[in-house]
């Protein structure tokens, strides 16, 4: 569309520039966004190495379905993966309720309740199995192995934010 106004005939070649696609960032109520990036048709991208954080979960990746956004429930790719598709995508943090593990130990004696799971913010009931040590009363469990009395009983509501392992607490 401009104006040529030389007076000699000209071969013009077409001058081209590589498309580039912005991959952007939502950390889905997370904080500590990684900054957008450029990808550049036909090369590999590699992804940021900043993970977001979330009180209470756990980053699980980045998802790019456009459906899913910020409820997605799998990651498509992790921190510092390589991205090669030449279109531009926005990445959703999965994220995942932290999990904690409660373990028991029978401290003595037999019969310990197999570990629980418990997830961040939702309250666990403790096993209801007790154990058993032949001359002992079993007062309830306790976080300490020494201890006398019991901070918790079986089948009583947990609800730390915490892996534990609770030890039996014995009275002969």
């Amino acid at each position: 569309g401009e104006v040529y106004n030389m007076n000699a005939s000209v071969t013009l070649y077409a001058v081209w520039e590589k498309t580039k696609y912005t991959i952007s960032y939502d950390a889905c109520s997370g904080s500590g966004v990684p900054e957008n990036q450029t990808k550049i048709y036909g090369e590999i991208l590699i992804l940021s190495s900043t993970t977001p954080t979330l009180d209470g979960y756990t980053f699980l990746g980045w998802a790019t379905e456009v459906s899913g956004g910020c409820s997605a429930t799998s990651a498509s790719y992790q921190s510092g993966a390589s991205y090669t598709s030449n279109a531009s995508a926005t990445l959703y943090a999965v994220w995942e309720k932290t999990k904690y593990t409660i373990s028991y130990d029978a401290n003595g004696g037999s019969g310990v309740p197999d570990n629980q799971t418990k997830s961040h913010d939702v309250e666990l009931t403790l096993s209801s199995t007790k154990p058993t040590r032949e001359g002992y009363v079993f007062l309830g469990w306790s976080t300490s192995s020494t201890a006398t009395s019991a901070t918790y009983q079986a089948g009583e509501v947990y609800n730390m934010n915490a892996s534990v392992t609770l030890y039996a607490v014995w009275e002969k």
